[in-house]
């Protein structure tokens, strides 16, 4: 006696989602317009900023008069205010036709 054979048939697996019609692209025109370059006046706000300053020698004079060689100041890191001021910044825009 002759059996059919036995064919399982499963559901596609979650993974693979099934193939969906896309939309054809359309020709887009190009864009018309330009670039240009706009340059503004912009404040930048003060601000403060740590500097080293180096140490300074020079000739010290004692109380009895007798002068030798020193550091004056001894420098180190000091904040120093950076005033506000203006700054022409330049930037691209693009302008339609």
């Amino acid at each position: 006696m002759h059996c059919p054979p036995v064919v399982h048939v499963a559901p596609a697996p979650a993974c693979h989602p099934a193939p969906r019609c896309q939309p054809i692209p359309r020709c887009q025109p190009a864009p018309r317009g330009h670039w240009e370059t706009v340059r503004e006046q912009v404040l930048v706000p003060g601000y403060w900023q740590e500097q080293h300053v180096p140490p300074t020698y020079g000739w010290i004079t004692d109380r009895c008069g007798h002068r030798h060689w020193g550091i004056i100041d001894a420098g180190g890191c000091r904040q120093v205010w950076v005033p506000a001021r203006w700054e022409t910044r330049c930037r691209q825009v693009w302008v339609s036709c």
